[in-house]
């Protein structure tokens, strides 16, 4: 048999241990797993010493997001898809978020216009709702016969929020497509009065900003998102989980309504301290970070199998975006993650024994594969699959520097600058096609493909739900 690429000697996690063997591809596909010896390959790779895991699947990215005032954040499809393949993600799920007035389908349209020959990795995206009128849901089975597999809900924010009858209605709809719903799940009630007092107060600097959105905000939301689910038989991702007391909420519901639960890696590894700093504003985003207890709740919560998978939550927001905005209330929610994703994981999970390698590939591209119907095709290094492989150094440390390369270049900032990391991707690749070598991008424009609705890639109504903890 000859190979199109054969990765020799890495320590394979696709996911749980496989031990030192070769990887051989063809046709974009892992075809051999095993000791393939001198079979002929148009190119050997030496992965001795090397972790080799299933590309990323980021879940949760926000590129060439529209902002308030008619700005937007500071990358495009191929910008913010590069950074994702440096950082090992071959592939990610945005989001289309339709204008007012504006139908989903002509959203989805233009977002679909601005990847295509733009990424450089695979992509799909989720269908945000911020209406449940008959026109919307309407919509939804067409949308995901275009290849919608997800959409997303909110229960705070102007605009996009939906009151408990319109949310269960959403539910509903979404559940009798197949597709997942998912939720970004803060008390609109709690956070609204708690904005109020800040403000009457006079407490305007940025350290109060945790305050006007508690824990108490994310587990009472969460608590009643599940409660709808499970009322409408609904399929259920929780969308960034940030505290202790909503793992706790989730605890509590998850037996009469099985959920994912999604956290991102800025809540692992920064705390609310920083909203100390000169610079504490940078680091707004909601829900905001918090205590180190329960960044550590977190982790126990990961390695336990409450928390599922990993979503960057990434957006790409400038020093003069996030420094021009003025008082803290107005300053733009989100930080970027896609290139420190992993290494954050490994540095801080793998390396502290929070969790193992075989866990680290389940929560970084595994588990979001199969809740959003891409698996086996992505999530897995079985035959078959796509040949998404990152190929990693666990020896390798590197200090993140904002230079001229990147998206900390480009923005002017990393929230991790200066930390030491290790875990960095040596080789990346995106359906059997080396796109990074050594840090360096050498995939192209457009390659990218857009994970629609046919062939093995979405097997709708097959998913066996999250898994139970451990």
């Amino acid at each position: 048999m000859t190979f199109d690429l054969v990765i020799r000697g890495g320590r394979v996690f696709g996911p749980g241990d496989w031990g030192v063997v070769d990887v051989g591809v063809r046709d974009g596909r892992v075809a051999v797993l095993g000791q393939l010896g001198s079979a002929p390959a148009a190119r050997v790779v030496d992965a001795r010493g090397l972790v080799i895991l299933p590309g990323l699947v980021d879940p949760h990215t926000h590129i060439a997001m529209a902002l308030a005032g008619g700005m937007a954040t500071c990358d495009d499809f191929f910008t913010g898809t590069v950074a994702a393949a440096r950082g090992g993600i071959t592939t990610l799920s945005d989001f289309v978020q339709p204008r007012p007035g504006q139908s989903p389908g002509e959203a989805l349209r233009e977002r679909l216009a601005q990847a295509t020959d733009r990424a450089v990795v695979d992509y799909t995206f989720s269908m945000t709702l911020a209406s449940a009128d008959a026109a919307t849901l309407g919509e939804l089975p067409c949308l995901v016969e275009q290849g919608v597999r997800s959409f997303k809900m909110y229960t705070i924010n102007p605009g996009l929020m939906l009151d408990d009858r319109s949310l269960l209605a959403c539910l509903r709809a979404i559940a009798r497509t197949g597709a997942l719903a998912t939720v970004h799940a803060e008390s609109a009630a709690i956070v609204g009065e708690l904005m109020q007092g800040e403000g009457t107060a006079g407490r305007r600097g940025v350290a109060w900003f945790p305050r006007t959105r508690p824990p108490l905000a994310e587990a009472e939301a969460v608590g009643r998102v599940l409660v709808l689910a499970r009322l409408a038989a609904a399929r259920l991702c929780i969308r960034h989980l940030s505290s202790a007391e909503g793992v706790a909420a989730v605890r509590a519901a998850r037996r009469g309504a099985p959920v994912w639960v999604e956290t991102a890696p800025q809540y692992l590894c920064l705390d609310e301290s920083v909203y100390g700093r000169e610079d504490g504003h940078r680091f707004i985003m909601t829900p905001p970070l918090r205590r180190r207890e329960d960044r550590e709740a977190l982790w126990r919560a990961l390695r336990e199998g409450t928390v599922h998978f990993l979503g960057t939550d990434h957006c790409a927001l400038s020093v003069a975006q996030k420094d021009g905005a003025g008082e803290w209330a107005r300053v733009p929610g989100g930080v970027p993650g896609l290139e420190t994703c992993l290494p954050l994981v490994y540095t801080l999970g793998v390396r502290t024994g929070r969790i193992g390698l075989a866990r680290l590939a389940e929560v970084t591209s595994t588990c979001a594969a199969r809740a959003f119907g891409l698996f086996p095709r992505k999530g897995t290094l079985l035959p078959g699959a796509d040949a998404d492989l990152v190929l990693m150094d666990p020896a390798a440390v590197r200090r993140v520097e904002v230079g001229e390369g990147g998206l900390g270049g480009l923005l002017g900032w990393s929230p991790y600058e200066g930390w030491r990391l290790a875990g960095w991707p040596r080789l990346v690749v995106s359906r059997g096609e080396v796109i990074v070598a050594e840090g360096e991008f050498c995939g192209r424009a457009g390659r990218g493909r857009y994970l629609g609705p046919s062939g093995e890639a979405w097997h709708r109504g097959h998913d066996p739900g999250p898994p139970g903890e451990t």
